[in-house]
């Protein structure tokens, strides 16, 4: 056990903390990337999300978007309660938004009103995805701001590729020959037969 300046009463527990803290000098602390949202292991994420104030947190989250709250919370943070506050802090979620406030309307709508059409990127719109955004929005919108109407959409992106092919080609239809009118020509021969003939009749001898 390693030497202590502590009264001889403590408990075990206290104990074996001061034996790992005497030697907490050995542990390396990787301060920058601990501080990184893009390096800081996953683990402890967490705890940077609430070193940094992140608001809105949830486990269900993939990692991918978790970073991306975590590195967007200063700037969130920075214009909190202003338009583009609201709109970084829903991109962060993979979120695009169209705010609409109620002088930008004809006829003008109740005053300190506003309406948020929501386009959620590569994701099915859920209930509780409904609820995320609606606890991102309330912590980040000017406290004077009253949402009127929230209209929730999916969207998917991809690329598109389009194609295009022409098929030609020419029908033939093939005949037997149909002859027309002919005319033979050659050498023309003469020639003439004369067939002669005798009839000899045999009668049986008669006796007299």
């Amino acid at each position: 056990m390693a030497k202590t300046i502590l009264p001889p009463h403590l408990s075990e527990l206290e104990r074996e903390l001061d034996e790992a803290l005497s030697r907490i000098d050995t542990v390396e602390i990787p301060i920058a990337t601990l501080w990184d949202p893009w390096a800081c292991p996953l683990i402890v994420l967490p705890y940077l999300a609430w070193a940094l104030s992140v608001d809105v947190w949830r486990t269900h989250w993939s990692e991918q978007k978790k970073r991306q709250v975590v590195a967007a919370s200063l700037d969130v943070h920075r214009a909190k309660g202003t338009r583009p506050a609201i709109r970084q802090a829903l991109a962060a979620v993979n979120v695009d938004i169209e705010l609409i406030e109620w002088w930008e309307t004809e006829p003008r709508r109740q005053r300190g009103t506003f309406r948020m059409r929501a386009s959620v990127r590569d994701e099915g719109v859920t209930e509780e995805m409904q609820d995320d955004l609606l606890a991102i929005l309330n912590d980040t919108k000017p406290l004077t701001r009253v949402l009127e109407q929230f209209d929730v959409m999916g969207e998917v992106r991809g690329g598109l590729y389009i194609g295009a092919a022409t098929y030609c080609g020419d029908i033939t239809a093939v005949y037997p020959p149909t002859p027309e009118d002919m005319t033979s020509s050659g050498a023309l021969f003469i020639g003439a037969v004369i067939e002669t003939r005798d009839i000899t009749t045999v009668y049986p001898l008669q006796e007299s």
